[in-house]
């Protein structure tokens, strides 16, 4: 029996490695580039205005994967001001991995004017889930 199938058969194994190998950092450059786009209002510099939130949410929800990035960014846009964006975000990330606690911190900065009821439950969950954080101040 001739190695030459086998030699396809892996090589063409390697290639589609390579392929997703390449796609997934190209997802993760883009929730990197969209999670700096988060953190420019936060900074005050010029970042996303309000129209093009939604198209930064989408980005973010997009290209990264887990909870934490998206946790991150949304908290960035809720100290920006951007909260409608960053409650978006906040629950997404919720959705994702309904146990990160920094989901849930995200989400108390995000609607701590609007609800504050909820705020405070987010942050006590928050608590429950990492009790060695620090809570986020509400006021």
């Amino acid at each position: 029996m001739s190695a030459l199938p086998l030699r396809l058969g892996l090589a063409a194994v390697a290639v589609l490695l390579v392929v997703l190998a390449v796609g997934r950092i190209g997802r993760d450059d883009g929730c990197s580039a969209a999670g700096h786009d988060a953190l420019r209002p936060a900074h005050g510099t010029a970042g996303a205005i309000a129209a093009g939130d939604d198209r930064l949410v989408r980005r973010l929800e997009h290209d990264c994967r887990g909870g934490d990035d998206l946790a991150q960014a949304g908290a960035a846009l809720a100290i920006g001001g951007r909260t409608a964006a960053a409650e978006r975000l906040a629950r997404e990330a919720i959705r994702r991995e309904p146990q990160n606690f920094l989901a849930w911190d995200a989400l108390a900065l995000a609607v701590r004017r609007t609800d504050p009821a909820e705020a405070r439950r987010a942050v006590a969950t928050a608590q429950r889930l990492n009790p060695r954080g620090r809570a986020i101040p509400l006021d």
